[in-house]
């Protein structure tokens, strides 16, 4: 439910 990017603060290791 929340924006790709702060899933990407959250779990740095999705996005690379």
């Amino acid at each position: 439910n929340f924006p790709l990017d702060l899933a990407a603060v959250e779990f740095p290791s999705v996005n690379g």
